[in-house]
């Protein structure tokens, strides 16, 4: 995995394992790169829950290169 795909997840994980506000994601995952709504290049990662051994995407986020990021649901 490149640098960027880590450090995509490391701002999304780190964000969330720091204020403790979201407990459900079991793992968080690089899913690829695409363009925002502003046509910005953001970096796409998954929130999986463990559900019964399979995981199952339960949250999305954009991560945008300044390293804030959105989340989409």
């Amino acid at each position: 995995m490149t640098e960027t795909r880590k450090r995509a997840v490391y701002i999304v994980q780190h964000y969330y394992e720091r204020t403790q506000t979201q407990t459900n994601v079991d793992q968080y995952q690089f899913l690829g790169k695409k363009r925002d709504d502003t046509e910005s290049l953001v970096y796409e990662v998954g929130g999986f829950q463990n559900n019964t051994g399979q995981l199952q995407q339960i949250h999305d986020y954009e991560v945008h290169s300044d390293g804030k990021f959105d989340e989409i649901y």
